[in-house]
């Protein structure tokens, strides 16, 4: 009987305090390693960027993403196998706003 209570209380999931990842690549006496530690429970291909910190740096960005879209005009289109991509009307939209 107490072995049958204590069991859903296994069953709960566990809570990481962070996530390791660790890569390699490499050949013929070389190599090239990195190891990455984030706290917390996060995605490890999910960079976080700082947006703006004031009303005024809000604004400007803003105003820049309206200029681009005016330029840029990007529209979703499907390849030949189907992937939609984006496409642009005018050149060197392709790597962002802010390139």
């Amino acid at each position: 009987m107490l072995a049958t209570l204590a069991v859903p209380g296994a069953l709960a999931p566990a809570q990481a305090d962070g996530i390791r990842t660790f890569n390699c690549v490499g050949g013929r006496g070389s190599a090239s390693c990195v190891s990455t530690w984030r706290h917390g429970i996060a995605n490890p291909s999910i960079i976080p960027v700082p947006g703006p910190h004031t009303e005024q740096e809000a604004a400007e960005s803003q105003q820049r993403d309206r200029l681009w879209d005016a330029r840029c005009r990007p529209i979703v289109r499907q390849d030949d196998f189907g992937i939609e991509r984006y496409v642009y009307v005018a050149r060197d939209c392709e790597f962002g706003k802010y390139h």
